[in-house]
C-alpha cells in the first residue's frame, strides 16, 4: 500500500517540478536534464512495481477472513 501511495506522489511531483524547472529556465541545463531523467525513471518504475506488489500479495483463505466461521 505504501509503495502505491509513494508511486502516486512521485508522479504528481513530476508535474510540479517540471513546471518549476520550465518557469526558471533550468530544464535545458545539465542539472535540469539529470533531474528530468530521474523523474522520468520514477514515473516509469511505478508500473512494474505496482505489478510486483500484486504478484507478491498473499491470497487470504476464506477462513482467515472471519475466524468465527471456521468449522474447526
Amino acid at each position: 500500500m505504501a509503495g502505491l501511495v509513494g508511486g502516486g506522489l512521485a508522479m504528481s511531483s513530476t508535474a510540479f517540478v517540471l513546471q518549476l524547472m520550465v518557469e526558471s529556465h533550468e530544464l535545458a541545463r545539465p542539472h535540469g536534464r539529470a533531474s528530468f531523467a530521474v523523474l522520468l525513471f520514477q514515473d516509469i518504475a511505478v508500473f512494474p512495481l505496482s505489478a510486483l506488489v500484486s504478484l507478491l500479495a498473499t491470497p487470504i483463505a476464506p477462513a482467515e477472513l472471519n475466524p468465527a466461521d471456521d468449522p474447526r
